[in-house]
């Protein structure tokens, strides 16, 4: 019995044409998806819907520091808030303080607890809300040997802003993420030094001693999740996970179709 060969449409790519072109396209695709994820945020598996920008964290000389020791005193000489302080928290006699807060797995960030890490700080420019921590300010450290961590080693740093006449601002303030190991603090996410200028250098402390009130140990009213009740929006290494398998699944679609008309091209 013979056999006719196979043919396909003149001018058609080969199969192995075909089904590189679908694992190139599957590689584009997860490289997309890994672009937007990869990198210090990436490794943070939560989103905060009230954080409305960035921190960046200074040594005493004015250098931006992204890791350190548990044990140094004070944690960190500076804190500035990259979220400009909205009315009426940017009138005079404005003030900021900084705060630690621990996440907690399946709970809302407005549930978590927190604690003061430095007493309140006037500031002179209200786009950039500044702590500035006393020498005797306490260690984080000293903060973790009362409150552990309770996911991954994280600890999420916040800026809550007061005026004169108005309540402390919860609602909003600006964020960093670090992960501690050991004796070793590290940032995950955080503002970027370079869009603060040589300004956040030369702010200089005041007002230590204004009064800031606040109540940290768990929140207002929690935000409610997304999609009708759904679970709160993810990122980090879940959404990279999801691209990849959307990638893998595309690249499988292409190559199903690719391999059905081959075989439709065969039986011709």
């Amino acid at each position: 019995m013979s056999r006719h060969p196979s043919t396909v449409a003149p001018g058609a790519p080969s199969l192995a044409g075909q089904v590189l072109a679908a694992a190139v396209l599957a590689a584009i695709v997860l490289a997309a998806a890994t672009a937007c994820t990869t990198g210090p945020a990436s490794a943070v598996p939560y989103t905060d819907s009230r954080s409305t920008g960035g921190i960046v964290l200074y040594d005493k000389d004015g250098t931006a520091v992204t890791s350190g020791r548990t044990n140094d005193r004070p944690f960190v000489a500076k804190a500035v808030g990259q979220a400009k302080a909205p009315d009426p928290y940017d009138r005079d006699g404005r003030k900021a303080t900084l705060l630690a807060f621990l996440p907690r797995q399946d709970a809302d960030p407005t549930q978590w607890h927190g604690r003061f890490l430095t007493g309140a700080s006037a500031y002179p420019d209200p786009a950039h809300p500044t702590v500035v921590a006393p020498d005797g300010a306490g260690s984080l450290g000293e903060f973790l040997d009362v409150y552990p961590t309770q996911w991954d080693g994280l600890v999420q740093l916040r800026i809550y802003l007061g005026v004169p006449g108005e309540a402390t601002l919860t609602s909003s303030y600006a964020t960093a993420d670090i992960r501690v190991s050991g004796d070793r603090w590290t940032v995950v996410r955080a503002g970027r030094a370079g869009a603060l200028g040589a300004a956040a250098m030369t702010l200089r402390e005041g007002g230590a001693d204004v009064p800031i009130e606040v109540r940290v140990d768990g929140s207002p009213a929690p935000s409610p999740a997304g999609g009708g009740g759904g679970p709160l929006p993810r990122t980090g290494t879940d959404v990279t996970t999801l691209a990849g398998a959307g990638a893998l699944l595309v690249a499988a679609g292409v190559t199903a179709v690719v391999l059905g008309r081959r075989r439709r091209a065969v039986r011709a």
